[in-house]
């Protein structure tokens, strides 16, 4: 197993991320001359990170995060007054988030930002570092990153009248600032890296499985090659006065943006107990998981999609699990590897690759985590024994789909809702939105049985 290459893409590979100029043979990473399949996991990880970010300067660490944010520090929904802008940095927070989009609104100001898989965008003050593993960085008029603005994977975007005090440092991505048109592909979820695919800024992402949809169904050339996660890793969490799931018809459900995965989860919600969405029960866009939590704890919503460690946060408070989105047998395409149709067909060595280090790392962070979360950790910049890493490769990262095979009838459900307002793509074949050849061969290679021996 190429144990080396898995452990690089680890730290990547719960979010979105751009794969940029992947060469055509397997990827240039030399064992370790006496490494052996028996090697302790400590010594492990710390030789094949070296080599594979000489480019990136070493960024201020991130202060400890905790492994449940504080009520207090939680971002305000738009209805709210910003918090004061006081000289002092101590007052303002920090913002950590697993799997959505970080929105810095104009006029707060928070010390540092970390997203794993979503972009984060700057209208504010981020008075430290602003990072980003999988997505993209934006810095809007008006907005200031004092520290130094790093991506894995995306684009750094500064508009006229926004700045970065700090250094620029990304890899895969457009560090200068060249925003990438959406052009008449443009929804509300085309995400930025399936842009900067067509634009051939990066070659191959992880993205949001709806986003892909969305946009091949619009005419871009692109392919779902595999899917990473297959299920919706998505929670309901109600306030105290809902005792029960017949409760919230009626009701008003927080989600994020309309065609990304926390907005289809609440449609699945909805449909898993007959209920029409926006008649039965209203489904409103507030953000991200910490703009919901905010909205619940403001009396604003009744009851919200959250996802890992906010859904955390909101047990605390006082805001109960009411319904695992997990626990369904409906596969959706959470997060999917994908690729332009004319780099496909023009790397196919490439894309065996991408997909085989994928696989295997996904057999390690779910059977490894002593390996695993260390290597995590880096690249998250958090300390390797914060709770957080732990509880998602326990609970999050047992749903990652080991063979990759995207789910069809996910695809479908995709196509129909895109169909309430363009009905030709009812006629859509889920299968022309996905390239299956490459693992077919895997299969016929016998590459995936291994995972099922060990």
């Amino acid at each position: 197993m190429r144990t080396v290459r898995s452990l690089v893409l680890i730290g990547m590979l719960l979010a979105p991320f751009g794969v940029a100029h992947a060469q055509q043979q397997e990827p240039q990473v030399a064992e370790p001359p006496a490494a052996t399949p028996a090697a302790t996991p400590t010594a492990t990880p710390p030789q094949p990170i070296a080599p594979v970010v000489p480019a990136v300067p070493v960024v201020p660490a991130v202060p400890v995060v905790p492994a449940v944010p504080a009520v207090p520090a939680l971002p305000a929904v738009p209805a709210v007054p910003a918090p004061p802008d006081t000289p002092d940095s101590s007052h303002a927070s920090d913002r950590v988030t697993f799997g959505g989009d970080v929105v810095i609104r104009e006029g707060e100001r928070v010390t540092d930002v970390v997203s794993m898989g979503g972009d984060v965008d700057v209208r504010g003050e981020v008075t430290g570092d602003a990072v980003t593993m999988g997505g993209h960085l934006h810095v809007f008029p008006g907005g200031v990153v004092r520290g130094d603005a790093v991506t894995m994977g995306g684009d750094i975007d500064v508009d006229d009248g926004g700045r970065v005090e700090g250094q620029r440092v990304g890899m895969g991505g457009d560090t200068g600032g060249i925003r990438i048109a959406a052009g008449s592909l443009g929804t509300p979820e085309l995400s930025r890296p399936i842009q900067a695919m067509l634009g051939g800024s990066i070659d191959v992402s992880q993205v949001g499985g709806a986003a892909a949809v969305a946009a091949a169904a619009q005419g871009a050339e692109i392919s779902i090659l595999g899917t990473v996660f297959s299920r919706l890793t998505f929670a309901i969490h109600v306030n105290p006065q809902i005792k029960q799931i017949s409760d919230l018809k009626g009701k008003v459900l927080a989600a994020g943006s309309i065609g990304g995965n926390s907005y289809f989860a609440g449609l699945v919600f909805a449909k898993n107990f007959g209920w029409v969405a926006n008649r039965d029960i209203g489904i409103v866009t507030a953000g991200g998981s910490p703009e919901v939590l905010a909205g619940l704890l403001q009396g604003k919503y009744q009851a919200g999609v959250l996802t890992p460690p906010t859904s955390t946060a909101a047990a605390k408070s006082g805001f109960r699990e009411i319904f695992d989105l997990a626990s369904l047998d409906f596969p959706f395409p959470v997060i999917s590897v994908v690729s332009t149709r004319r780099y496909i067909e023009s790397n196919p060595d490439v894309i065996l690759n991408i997909l085989r280090a994928t696989s295997e790392a996904i057999y390690l962070y779910k059977t490894r985590p002593e390996l695993t979360i260390p290597v995590v950790a880096r690249f998250m910049r958090v300390p390797k024994d914060d709770p957080a890493l732990l509880q998602s490769q326990q609970t999050v990262g047992q749903l990652l789909n080991q063979n990759l095979h995207p789910s069809l009838e996910g695809i479908r459900f995709v196509l129909d809702f895109l169909a309430e307002k363009q009905p030709a793509l009812k006629a859509k074949n889920p299968a022309d939105f996905v390239d299956l050849k490459f693992l077919r061969k895997l299969e016929e290679e016998g590459f995936f049985k291994k995972f099922s021996r060990k």
